[in-house]
């Protein structure tokens, strides 16, 4: 949530922003490659939107300071709380930058050379802000910069809230220091591969599909974002008589609310609420979906795994306009070649209705007998039975 503080900026501000002379206020930034850079606007959200920050700044020796720091956006301010005493209150009114930086995926140089270690390289997204250290001292200010705080680290409450409820903090208020970084400047810088060759950042997406390393598809996703021609050839299919799809590999919330709608209804998910399934499928560690060519989902299947013994594989849906064209087939295929499906020893599901379609697969009943011991599944339920 953002808060809009009118009058934030106080006179302490005005003045020390008068006070800085030319050559303390942020240049322009040169970038190497212009395509990487962010407009104003992409690089506040993601700052808005970062966990944590650096802050960086000198005290009136010159000496450099530089902290960790979790903040929060409000209007054209980053603010963090601290202590009275401590290097930050010597370095009030002097030029601070404030960053934040997410590694998307570090991709080793195999990926687009057998033999030189050059080509490894980092995808990343990253912002800077510029602009003095200053101090909030209104009571009022301070209230909502605090609780600005809570809701972003503490989003589910528990706790009285400091603007509402005053009374409850008037000695806390007192007792904490509350900065904020005035930010006349904002740049940003996202390197996810979109101006290299296609086939290079293709490499780099069939790279992290075959590695599977954490954090590696939902990275695959992001990239192509960017890049929507480094879609592997392997995952599009065109036909004749019917719209080209491509596969997804990692779902947004609207594809995960999209799946979910599709389940509604479904024989194993008349129980199921829409928010429950969106947040299972959220949740999951594989999931893979067909979209046409307007971002349609189209089919959509997901697994729970260990990615080493056992991989649950649930919630196969294919839209009911396009069922029997193939898609259910390719569906699979695609969900047993997930990096956290593929390398599980057993890989299982539930049917009632599809045993010869599963069976066509490679999968046998869980009655048949494999090896010298015979399995069977139990349950255990930890809540009240579904009505």
């Amino acid at each position: 949530m953002l808060w809009h503080i009118p009058g934030v900026e106080s006179e302490q501000a005005k003045q020390t922003s008068q006070q800085l002379p030319d050559d303390l206020r942020p240049a322009k930034a040169r970038q190497r490659r212009t395509t990487r850079v962010w407009d104003e606007d992409a690089a506040r959200t993601f700052l808005v939107e970062a966990d944590t920050y650096n802050l960086a700044t000198v005290r009136p020796d010159g000496a450099p300071v530089a902290r960790p720091l979790n903040g929060v956006i409000i209007d054209d301010w980053l603010l963090f709380h601290g202590a009275f005493a401590g290097e930050k209150m010597e370095c009030l009114g002097q030029p601070a930058v404030v960053s934040a930086y997410s590694a998307v995926a570090t991709l080793p140089s195999y990926f687009f050379d057998p033999v030189l270690a050059c080509p490894a390289t980092t995808y990343f997204k990253s912002a800077m802000g510029h602009g003095p250290l200053l101090a909030v001292d209104d009571p009022g200010l301070k209230a909502r910069m605090l609780q600005a705080l809570m809701e972003k680290y503490q989003p589910e409450g528990g706790y009285a809230h400091m603007v509402d409820e005053p009374a409850v903090y008037h000695k806390e208020l007192k007792a904490v220091r509350v900065f904020g970084v005035r930010l006349y400047q904002v740049t940003g810088k996202c390197n996810l591969g979109q101006d290299r060759p296609t086939p290079r950042t293709m490499n780099a997406v069939r790279g992290l599909y075959q590695r599977g390393a954490p954090g590696d598809v939902r990275a695959i996703e992001a990239i192509l974002e960017m890049s929507p021609l480094a879609r592997p050839s392997e995952w599009q299919w065109e036909r004749a008589d019917q719209p080209g799809y491509s596969l997804v590999v990692w779902p947004s919330y609207d594809l995960a609310q999209k799946h979910a709608e599709m389940l509604a209804g479904q024989y194993w998910r008349m129980q199921s609420s829409v928010a429950d399934m969106r947040s299972a499928i959220l949740a999951s560690q594989a999931w893979v979906g067909l979209v046409d060519d307007d971002g349609q989902l189209l089919a959509a299947a997901r697994a729970t795994s260990d990615q080493v013994w056992v991989a649950t594989l649930s919630d196969v849906v294919v839209h009911s306009a396009w069922r029997g064209r193939g898609l259910g087939t390719t569906l699979m295929q695609c969900l047993l070649h997930h990096p956290a499906v593929r390398g599980c020893s057993y890989q299982r599901l539930g049917t009632s209705d599809a045993v010869d379609f599963y069976a066509r697969l490679g999968f046998i009943s869980a009655d048949t007998q494999a090896g010298a011991q015979r399995s069977h599944w139990m349950v255990r339920r930890t809540g009240p039975p579904a009505l």
